[in-house]
């Protein structure tokens, strides 16, 4: 049930082909909630998943169950059906587009990997915010969970064919330069801008990906400060 970097590489080209029909796969944006709907034939609906101790971004249930937010509390016990997924409210407002595709993405993942290890997980998923998965740092079984939903989310909403053709239609055949505490100067700004907005996705989430796919060129506040006039002349901040 612990599927490598590879294996989940692999899995999401399977399933994008699958999900287009070829394995030609087409210089489009994944539509992630017709991919969790029409493709993985899963319900998709927004709740109050937050309450005083606790707030969860996405739940998915593999069958009939009941999510509990906080245990003393009756009124956040939450009855979920089979093979549904919750997404937290607060991912409908203005500004949350990227984190709620990630979402509803993870939470499709969790159920890809569960079609193949159906006796290996709990009755249901959760994604809660404020936490990253390393490999270095994977304890748990959830952890892992977490960790291959998390991957598999990413080779989906951001293939590694996407991002180098989007790149290359941007004028852009190099490494992104990168400073430290993930500044950026005015080009590379507009084209992380450009191609999250194209693919759906949080410009966090993007850097993320282009920070596995070896994508990015991390260079030194001593370059950043000899480029900073020239930023300011062709955009700046």
């Amino acid at each position: 049930m612990y599927l490598s970097h590879k294996d989940l590489h692999n899995m999401a080209l399977q399933l994008l082909a699958d999900y287009y029909g070829t394995s030609h796969l087409p210089f489009l944006p994944l539509d992630i909630d017709d991919f969790a709907t029409a493709y993985l034939h899963l319900t998709v609906r927004y709740e109050n998943l937050t309450c005083k101790n606790r707030t969860v971004l996405g739940c998915i249930a593999y069958e009939n169950t009941i999510l509990v937010l906080d245990p003393d509390d009756p009124k956040t016990h939450i009855p979920i059906d089979a093979r549904t997924i919750f997404l937290n409210e607060c991912l409908k407002k203005t500004g949350q587009k990227g984190r709620r595709n990630f979402t509803l993405a993870h939470e499709c993942s969790h159920q890809a990997v569960y079609s193949l290890f159906p006796n290996a997980w709990p009755e249901f998923q959760c994604r809660e915010p404020g936490r990253e998965y390393s490999l270095r740092e994977l304890i748990t079984g959830n952890d892992w969970c977490e960790w291959q939903a998390n991957t598999l989310a990413s080779e989906l909403l951001m293939p590694r064919h996407l991002i180098v053709q989007l790149m290359e239609r941007e004028g852009y055949n190099e490494k992104i330069k990168i400073y430290p505490m993930n500044w950026l100067l005015f080009f590379e700004r507009r084209l992380i801008r450009t191609m999250a907005d194209f693919l759906g996705v949080s410009k966090t989430a993007l850097l993320i990906r282009l920070k596995q796919l070896d994508l990015l060129d991390y260079r030194s506040w001593e370059e950043y400060l000899e480029e900073e006039d020239f930023d300011l002349l062709a955009g700046g901040y």
